[in-house]
């Protein structure tokens, strides 16, 4: 769903494989139209997961606030890492420093929301965290979208529904 007029929309995932724990995240900003601003990848070496989707919050966030946006909604498809982000406090104290980064890039911003998306409603940022993985680039901000996504965001704009699987246990 796109934001209401006058906010944009940003979408962010983070991605970590193999026995190395080599990581990446990828998002991308987009108007109240659902129109791209741009997408953007970053390789982060070795990290957890948790802290691979900090980071694209905080990447996310530098990348909007160069387009000088005010209203922001950032989704994200980890309850805990939005629970983290609501309540500005994290468990694991090495994730403190990234979460203060994230508290100051925030005040460059009028008004802000994190939101929940399920795995099926991110796929398109999913796709850009995993591009990450491979792409030849440390850090790369897109002006059009990779070929790599364009499937994803045709799927998005058209509206296809993707079926979750929920085991119901008796």
């Amino acid at each position: 769903m796109a934001p209401r007029v006058g906010w944009i929309k940003m979408n962010v995932d983070g991605a970590s494989k193999g026995a190395q724990m080599a990581a990446g995240c990828g998002g991308l900003l987009r108007g109240c139209s659902g129109e791209w601003i741009c997408g953007f990848v970053r390789k982060l070496g070795r990290c957890t997961t948790v802290k691979s989707k900090l980071w694209v919050v905080l990447t996310g966030l530098e990348v909007a606030r160069s387009f000088n946006l005010d209203n922001i909604i950032i989704e994200c498809d980890s309850v805990s890492v939005v629970s983290m982000l609501i309540n500005l406090q994290v468990e694991d104290k090495s994730e403190s420093r990234l979460l203060s980064l994230i508290r100051l890039a925030l005040c460059h911003f009028l008004n802000y929301n994190f939101v929940h998306v399920y795995r099926e409603g991110n796929t398109c940022a999913d796709s850009l965290a995993n591009f990450s993985l491979v792409h030849g680039e440390s850090y790369t901000v897109f002006e059009n979208p990779p070929l790599a996504i364009l499937r994803c965001l045709y799927n998005d704009y058209v509206g296809v529904a993707y079926p979750r699987d929920i085991l119901i246990q008796e």
